[in-house]
Order: C-alpha cells, then structure tokens, then sequence
C-alpha cells in the first residue's frame, strides 16, 4: 500500500462543506451555582424507623418429675472439688 496524504484521499479542505458555527451558550451564574450546592447539601429528613416487633418469650414451668441431666459442668466442678 502507498502512503497517501489525508488531504489527498479524503479531498482537500477547500472541497469540504463548512462547518457551522457553535451554538450560543449562556454563561454560569455564580448564585445559580451556589443555589445548586446548598440544594444538593440540604438534609434529607430520614424516615422514621419502625417500632420494633414485640419478641415473645415462651417458658414453660420446670417439670419436677422430670430426671435431671447433669452436664459438662456440673462434672467439672463435682471433679475439682465443688459442690
């Protein structure tokens, strides 16, 4: 492939239609500017938690007659000398 010129291959600049001009743009306020920051940093009210469920605690009354199971610790301390 031969190295050919932009110009050349695309046509020259002088066949190119012309481009419009930019648009108009207003310039930025600087009290629109601070409007927006304190909008921005505005609190926002938070919404208010919801109560919390009652949680229900069912205990049942100790058996008297049921067997007792003697756990771990009640070994450990019979072994070590506790009551």
């Amino acid at each position: 492939m031969t190295t050919v010129s932009l110009a050349a291959e695309n046509g020259s600049a002088a066949e190119r239609p012309p481009v419009a001009p930019a648009p108009e743009v207003e310039p930025i306020r600087a009290d629109a500017v601070a409007e927006a920051a304190t909008e921005a940093a505005a609190p926002v009210p938070a919404a208010p938690e919801p109560a919390p469920e009652p949680v229900a605690v069912v205990l049942t009354p100790p058996d008297p007659n049921r067997p007792k199971r003697a756990g771990w610790w009640s070994r450990t301390k019979a072994a070590l000398g506790g009551e």
